[in-house]
């Protein structure tokens, strides 16, 4: 078949390639001499490798561990033959791969449990942080996916490779006939001649493997040019432009217009490497949604096991990801939400509650509907919705700023309307033309409405020390909680304008201390050499109002609901949010067990919980805000921009700091008496 050149571009430049396979931590197996070697560089042309993608197994960290490299045995592996004498040693899998890449022609394999040095932090630090360029260079990938390192390739054996003869390192006949493997299509004759296929989708059935739901095989699959996926006994073929099965052949030769060889491919993860350069926040979002919830033998790898998806995007979005989230969108990156209850990880010190990557246990997403508004145009949201000057701790516990719009440059996305913050090389008037430029439907930009725009928008950012906040009750006189501005000329290191509600208002100033650095605090300029925050804590500090507000459990729709106190499995409940009044202006998703461990949130016994703002949020999804109930004297048609996105906070005692619990969302006017406050958030 003949591809396009989406099949053929790699990952990375050429120039970090070559340094990465002239590196002495970088190493391929020769599977004709069996041994460990450096990559061949023949006339400055790279030799092609293969590289594989598998489960390990449960056996690690067990007495009787799979077979790998490590210090005591690396200088045997280098050595010809080396490998051979350990040939029993290695797991099925292992095996099967080696043979079959000696079958198809190929000479030079790639597998992580062989090539890096197991027990050496530099080799496999050095090497992990180089799986876009490990994979994203391969000539193709193996996916075992039919179970784990013992499990082999099913479909890689005499019985389904029909009269195909190849033979092993011993000179033997390869693969005996396999009873496990299996068929995931049903095919009967219905006439003389002809027969019918009924065959299981390709990407259910690899969606449904464990192979899928580990976390490393994610980046794995996705850096991969091509794939060669063993699963269920069958073979499938994946590459940047389609899927196809064992038993299911397209009707023509295939070229590189042809987008879709097979429907099965619209399915695909895949498909989502089309939007990066389109759209890379877009992208982002979908790689979270699947990435989370995987398994990992290792929890604290889950920063490593998606480090070559940020590389993808720290290309396109000019910046660097900040614990999981990209530092250009960070704003927008901070209102994920679960979509199953989690658990902070063992190591919380490691890893931030306010990042996805500070949970386990189940998946997180960027939900379209709680998001509405903000995803329609992501640039103008970031720049005209948000405020927050965030900073964090480097390694030296200084504090630095997140962004610096003089120093980074602005996300590239083709689509301006999923950009980011300014950056140093906005061109002039960009902002403007950026505000507007979308694809999806909306009011067109008009001179006279970007006056109205900013004056709605700014009318509902500035709060006010004003008593009178409740406007529920019709008896009551409406009393704004905030007043109209103009937008001002000022612009702040994000390129956003500087709201009057923030201007007089100490927002750089800080005085919280860490139990780490005690003595003070040094506030330090972005690093401009490094241009990202790596080994920095995972600490943000900043400014922002907070408030108290009451939340209670959303009663149940249905009278047989089960009561909050009782033994069912945990689950994540819709809660209401009232101000001081009784009022309700608000709701949140919280888990059960939370309300459970921290006053009930029951209808007798109503809980008071800190919340920051955090930005500015469109309207409540159907969900959210079931019946209009008039909290601010706007119809709901009416009411855009009246609320803010909100997080709930939860102390740490012991690092000195708040921790997330959810975020979800209130009316501004119930913020009407809320305070400036200054916020660690770890």
């Amino acid at each position: 078949m003949k591809h396009g050149l989406s099949c053929q571009k790699p990952h990375g430049t050429s120039t970090e390639f070559m340094q990465l396979i002239k590196g002495t931590y970088f190493g391929v197996i020769d599977v004709i001499d069996m041994r460990l070697m450096e990559l061949p560089v023949i006339r400055g042309t790279p030799s092609r490798y293969v590289a594989l993608s598998y489960v390990w197994g449960e056996n690690e960290g067990l007495d009787k561990p799979h077979y790998k490299t490590t210090r005591a045995n690396v200088m045997k592996h280098i050595q010809s033959q080396g490998l051979k004498k350990a040939w029993n040693l290695l797991p099925k899998t292992i095996r099967d791969v080696i043979l079959l890449v000696n079958r198809l022609g190929e000479r030079y394999l790639w597998i992580d449990s062989l090539c890096i040095v197991q027990d050496s932090a530099s080799s496999w630090e050095l090497n992990a942080k180089s799986m876009h360029l490990v994979y994203g260079n391969a000539y193709f990938t193996v996916c075992a996916a039919d179970g784990d390192a013992e499990t082999g390739l099913l479909a890689a054996d005499v019985s389904t490779w029909m009269d195909s003869t190849t033979t092993t390192i011993d000179g033997t006949s390869s693969f005996t006939p396999s009873t496990k493997a299996r068929t995931s299509s049903l095919s009967a004759e219905v006439a003389p001649g002809v027969r019918i296929i009924a065959s299981r989708p390709a990407e259910a059935v690899i969606q449904g493997s464990r192979w899928s739901q580990r976390g490393w095989t994610f980046q794995e699959r996705m850096l991969s040019r091509r794939c060669l996926i063993f699963i269920e006994g069958q073979v499938y073929f994946q590459c940047r432009s389609s899927l196809i099965s064992q038993h299911i052949f397209p009707d023509h030769g295939g070229s590189s217009n042809d987008k879709n060889w097979s429907l099965e491919w619209t399915n695909s993860p895949l498909r989502t490497l089309e939007g990066l350069k389109r759209k890379a926040f877009w992208f982002y979002m979908k790689c979270v949604s699947l990435y989370t919830g995987r398994h990992l033998t290792k929890p604290q790898d889950v920063l490593a096991a998606f480090s070559g998806i940020s590389w993808l995007l720290k290309q396109q979005m000019q910046a660097a990801l900040f614990y999981g989230l990209p530092m250009s969108h960070f704003d927008l990156a901070l209102l994920w939400t679960p979509i199953e209850p989690l658990e902070r990880r063992r190591h919380m010190a490691d890893f931030p509650s306010w990042s996805w990557a500070g949970w386990d246990g189940g998946k997180a997403e960027y939900a379209a509907d709680m998001l509405d508004g903000a995803l329609s145009n992501v640039q103008e949201w970031l720049r005209h919705h948000t405020w927050i000057l965030w900073y964090l701790r480097d390694f030296e516990g200084n504090l630095r700023p997140l962004w610096d719009r003089d120093i980074l440059n602005e996300d590239q996305s083709g689509e301006r309307r999923w950009g980011g913050y300014a950056g140093r090389n906005m061109q002039p008037n960009q902002v403007r033309i950026a505000e507007h430029d979308s694809d999806m439907p909306h009011t067109p930009y008009i001179e006279e409405e970007d006056y109205r725009i900013y004056e709605v928008e700014s009318e509902k950012s500035t709060v006010l020390g004003d008593d009178n906040c409740h406007y529920r009750r019709e008896d009551e006189p409406y009393v704004p909680a905030y007043q109209p501005q103009r937008p001002s000329d000022f612009k702040d290191v994000y390129g956003r304008p500087i709201r009057d509600a923030i201007k007089g208002r100490n927002n750089t100033d800080f005085t919280g201390i860490l139990p780490d650095n005690p003595f003070g605090i040094i506030s330090a300029p972005f690093p401009r050499d490094k241009q990202d925050h790596a080994g920095s804590m995972p600490i943000l500090q900043f400014w922002t109002w907070w408030a108290k507000l009451t939340i209670t459990m959303r009663p149940g729709d249905h009278e047989d609901e089960q009561p909050l106190d009782n033994t069912s499995p945990d689950a994540l409940v819709m809660c209401d949010l009232s101000d001081e009044a009784g009022d309700w202006c608000g709701a949140i998703r919280i888990s059960r067990a939370w309300l459970r461990a921290n006053g009930g949130g029951g209808m007798d016994a109503p809980s008071a919980v800190p919340l920051i703002a955090l930005s500015d949020a469109k309207t409540f999804t159907a969900e959210e805000c079931r019946l209009w109930n008039y909290y601010i004297p706007k119809e709901r048609a009416e009411s855009e921009w009246d609320l803010y996105y909100v997080m709930l906070l939860q102390r740490n005692t012991e690092r000195a700091l708040w921790e997330r619990v959810a975020v979800g969302k209130v009316f501004q006017a119930a913020f009407g008496e809320a305070e400036w406050q200054e916020i660690k958030l770890g």
